[in-house]
């Protein structure tokens, strides 16, 4: 019987990170989506959601009772110390929840599990065997945020300086997964990813 790998998957804002693991779906991995489950926490969850009106006050719910996304991102990409205080509430229940995820898809015989996470570093390594970092030029990340999350470029460059550089992401990395092409070439970057973690098995 095989054993499961249990990867991680990292990089910073603008770097391709979700599409790499949306590609690794489809070659039938198994993705847990730390920043979805973080959203959903925060929207769901009684103790976070208390946690969070108490750190950051009434502001961070909409009218509707939605999460209050971009009052809470102006906050915590202009301070570390706000950031470690969300940390310090989220991280711990995404951790509980990736356990879980991690045991039930060992349990249906997964072969490969990924954890995506932008703070992957900073939240604890959690027993993975490998480390990939989704990499590529500064500018193209600037570019494809602004793009996609139609901000500012200081406002992207403020986000930016809240991560982890990318070249201390490089130096822990096991795999470098090079995205600075289109994304018609990324498939190919996968599938040479898949390759080399072919390759740790042995």
């Amino acid at each position: 019987m095989f054993a499961t790998m249990v990867i991680g998957v990292t990089g910073g804002i603008g770097s391709g990170k979700t599409a790499v693991c949306k590609l690794l779906e489809q070659h039938g991995a198994s993705v847990f989506y730390s920043d979805e489950e973080a959203r959903q926490l925060m929207q769901s969850d009684a103790r976070v959601r208390e946690e969070l009106e108490t750190a950051f006050g009434p502001e961070t719910w909409l009218e509707d009772d939605s999460l209050n996304r971009k009052f809470l991102a102006s906050v915590i990409f202009s301070s570390k110390e706000q950031r470690l205080r969300m940390n310090t509430i989220v991280h711990p229940a995404v951790r509980k929840a990736f356990n879980s995820f991690r045991l039930n898809h060992e349990r249906d015989g997964a072969r490969l599990i990924v954890k995506e996470a932008a703070l992957l570093f900073e939240s604890g390594i959690q027993e993975l065997d490998v480390i990939v970092v989704v990499d590529a030029p500064i500018d193209l990340r600037v570019q494809r945020v602004i793009d996609r999350d139609d901000v500012t470029e200081e406002q992207v460059h403020a986000r930016i300086r809240g991560q982890m550089p990318a070249t201390d992401m490089r130096k822990r990395a096991d795999i470098i997964v090079d995205n600075s092409g289109s994304e018609d070439d990324l498939p190919a970057e996968v599938e040479n990813l898949l390759a080399v973690l072919s390759a740790y098995r042995r």
